[in-house]
């Protein structure tokens, strides 16, 4: 995989958008029974937020794999867990939350795509 200062900085947006995850989750269990998400969205938002970390970890040492994974993760975490959150009344915190994460998410992509690309070797 190759790595440029561009690709670095998507990985650093998927990074930071995993990290997010973790403080969805602290506002979550804060949050009274009535305003929180349910229990098993809480749940998947921390694993897709620890396999977006462990993907970004393991592209930052060249896996291509690592930063599919990271990739995968944000997505399936953005639209089916955050978007939810504008159509049913959430918090304003919340709505704030999620709507970092989705910019950082979108940027991370769009960011760290070209090092997905593959080099073409030359036969001579």
């Amino acid at each position: 995989m190759t790595t440029s200062t561009v690709s670095r900085t998507g990985l650093y947006a998927l990074g930071a958008a995993g990290l997010l995850d973790a403080v969805q989750f602290v506002l979550a269990t804060a949050a009274p029974a009535d305003d929180g998400p349910p229990a098993f969205v809480a749940v998947a938002t921390v694993v897709l937020g620890v396999l977006t970390l462990a993907g970004v970890a393991a592209a930052f040492r060249g896996s291509r794999a690592g930063l599919v994974t990271a990739i995968a993760a944000r997505v399936v975490d953005t639209l089916l867990l955050g978007l939810p959150a504008f159509f049913l009344d959430a918090p304003w915190y919340v709505l704030v939350t999620v709507s970092v994460m989705a910019v950082l998410t979108v940027a991370g992509i769009w960011w760290s795509l070209p090092a997905l690309r593959r080099t073409r070797t030359r036969v001579a």
